[in-house]
């Protein structure tokens, strides 16, 4: 636990119990350096699109189920430009090799129970949820991709996660520490 964090300041952090950690290593990264790299990535992702304006190739989210069943997507770049938000016992299936990005322009939450399915080649690697507020999940969840926002995040209790949390550094990560899992994407 202490390795995997220690980049980005665990002196800050206690070792909660029941959470495991699969697959971390710590690549030496300084904490300015990790802060950049996040910074970064969220930057890059949050310009492919220019709020209110328009949406400069990010499709609706709204509209794009047509043809393949609700919450079935192709690799692309998705918008929701209310939030993105999923009920209790919801299924988000992922098809093809490719890079996923949803941009939501408030908060991101997942109800409980939710199952993130990839299916012909999609990766975890290559998935991104990019947030303009706060990223918010339930219990019992089985997630995939990487969470990223200059806000906070709040993980619910027994999740399993293959992917990475992304945050500002004055921002928060809480984990409910009851059997959650964080691997690493592959």
């Amino acid at each position: 636990y202490t390795t995997l964090f220690r980049s980005v300041g665990e002196t800050t952090l206690t070792n909660p119990s029941n959470i495991t950690f699969m697959n971390g290593s710590d690549l030496g990264a300084s904490q300015s350096s990790a802060v950049s790299a996040a910074n970064s990535l969220y930057n890059t992702l949050s310009v492919l699109t220019p709020g209110s304006s328009g949406t400069w190739g990010a499709v609706d989210m709204e509209t794009v189920n047509v043809g393949y069943g609700v919450g079935v997507f192709l690799p692309g770049v998705y918008k929701g430009t209310s939030g993105i938000t999923t009920s209790a016992s919801q299924k988000i299936t992922l098809i093809g090799d490719g890079d996923f990005v949803f941009i939501s322009d408030a908060a991101l939450t997942f109800g409980a129970t939710l199952d993130i399915v990839l299916k012909n080649g999609a990766h975890a690697s290559r998935i991104y949820w990019a947030s303009a507020g706060a990223i918010t999940t339930g219990a019992t969840n089985n997630l995939k991709g990487n969470f990223i926002t200059p806000a906070g995040i709040t993980i619910g209790a027994t999740n399993d996660i293959e992917g990475r949390l992304l945050s500002t550094i004055t921002a928060t990560i809480t984990i409910d520490g009851t059997a959650t899992n964080l691997y690493l994407p592959a």
